[in-house]
């Protein structure tokens, strides 16, 4: 373990704590914290129980406090979450009200139908009849990549402001396909939030694009042997999948995963 000389964004938490827990050990009261009338909290599945008491903390006594979050989106393997119950409970706020939100207003309905199939995968996907998902099996990565070269090509002449996402398991998958797209056309590697938001070819995956939303998504890597069958797999499928606004693109060198299956 060596000292990294420098604090994170992550360790102020931790810091706050060790200042409650120092102050206690001493019988006195522990440096106040700043208090907020209304706090919202968004992404609040993705964050840990000192974090979530800090913010529960920083709640003034009569305040408002709003928490969003997604369990089907906790893609950090890292992260603790295991309720909302317990989520609220480390806010400070056992008594709550909750409402469920079962509409989503940024995808199509079919990629939105596919994405809920991917967190209970029981029958074959399809496509749709409307093009906004689409599937391609490739035996040779040679051909998944002229295939994806040609097809953004095409995508480019017909709006070239659009906004696209190639989005893959890991950062390191998306440095490959990147560095292989570029002979033969200009494509963002967009690691550590270096995202071209308006227009142009992005490639990145998926712990990056949380939150964001692009025109068409493709996911190039949607095989086997990157999305097996397991819990934390299908929720990451689920977060690339439903950033599409307009249109979805699956594609997969061998065999499909086990989570979207196509005829």
């Amino acid at each position: 373990m060596e000292d990294a000389r420098t604090v994170d964004t992550e360790d102020y938490a931790v810091l706050f704590e060790l200042d409650r827990l120092r102050a206690e050990a001493k019988g006195v009261k522990p440096a106040p914290v700043r208090s907020y009338d209304c706090v919202v909290l968004d992404e609040a599945q993705e964050l840990a129980p000192l974090e979530l008491a800090l913010v529960g903390r920083a709640l003034a006594e009569e305040g408002t406090l709003i928490v969003a979050g997604d369990a089907d989106q906790q893609v950090d393997p890292t992260a603790s979450f295991t309720s909302w119950d317990e989520t609220m409970a480390e806010l400070r706020c056992a008594g709550h009200e909750r409402a469920v939100l079962d509409v989503s207003y940024r995808c199509p309905p079919e990629v939105t139908a596919l994405a809920r199939r991917v967190l209970a995968p029981s029958v074959p996907c399809e496509q749709s009849k409307a093009g906004s998902v689409i599937a391609r099996r490739f035996d040779e990565e040679l051909h998944q990549v002229a295939w994806l070269i040609d097809g953004l090509r095409a995508l480019q002449e017909v709006d070239p402001a659009i906004p696209v996402a190639l989005i893959l398991r890991t950062p390191e998958a998306a440095r490959r396909l990147a560095s292989l797209l570029r002979r033969g056309l200009g494509v963002r590697l967009a690691l550590g939030g270096d995202f071209d938001l308006l227009a142009g070819i992005n490639v990145t995956c998926v712990q990056e694009v949380k939150g964001l939303e692009f025109d068409t998504v493709i996911v190039p890597d949607a095989s086997a042997g990157v999305y097996g069958a397991t819990a934390q797999a299908s929720r990451a499928l689920y977060v690339a999948l439903t950033r599409a606004t307009r249109q979805l693109v699956l594609s997969t060198v061998g065999d499909w995963s086990p989570l979207a299956r196509f005829e």
